[in-house]
């Protein structure tokens, strides 16, 4: 849709804090009347833009965590450098617009760690993973991982990478949780 494409070009230039409805319409060739029958504000349709830019992404099922948390990952890692400049020009408005960051928070990041709750939930069934482990803790490890090293490095996220991940990070910390009790909570650490 060209009013998406509009907002995404616009995104990736100037970022969210200097793109207008009225910008988005004139580079998409539509009315603001048009757009605001589909969004009810910015943030709705760059959101929406940007969710749309997503590749839906299945569940993973490889019979085993580590299979699994490797094709997650491949599936994450896939996004272009366009997509990239646009998340680069909406990132830094999150903090600024609240507004922005829940409609972002629900429905992009919401569902993909939805996808690694998913993972960890197939893990524990399979008794690969303890029950109760920490899944939101753990769950935003790999985004974070891949967001600090494309967005804020510059480092592609290949499939090296990706792999390091996995092998040193994620499988260590998911079976270590799994195999032992762990130490007490910090907050019990300073009171001993």
């Amino acid at each position: 849709m060209a009013i998406r494409r509009a907002a995404a070009e616009l995104l990736g230039e100037v970022g969210y804090d200097l793109v207008t409805i009225d910008a988005v319409a004139a580079r998409a060739r539509a009315s603001k009347a048009t757009i605001y029958r589909r969004w009810d504000s910015l943030a709705e349709l760059v959101v929406d833009t940007v969710r749309s830019l997503a590749r839906p992404i299945a569940v993973p099922d490889t019979g085993s965590l580590a299979g699994d948390l490797r094709t997650a990952l491949d599936r994450f890692q896939q996004a272009d450098a366009f997509e990239l400049r646009v998340l680069s020009g909406l990132l830094g408005a999150l903090p600024r617009n609240p507004e922005l960051a829940t409609l972002f928070r629900e429905q992009v990041i919401t569902p993909r760690l939805g996808l690694l709750h998913s993972v960890f939930a197939s893990a524990v069934e399979r008794g690969e993973i303890a029950t109760g482990t920490d899944s939101e803790l753990l769950a935003i490890v790999v985004p974070s991982m891949l967001a600090f090293r494309v967005l804020l490095t510059g480092e592609p996220a290949d499939p090296e990478y990706a792999d390091r991940i996995v092998q040193q990070i994620m499988l260590p910390l998911l079976t270590a949780a799994s195999s032992s009790p762990g130490p007490a909570p910090l907050s019990d650490q300073v009171k001993a």
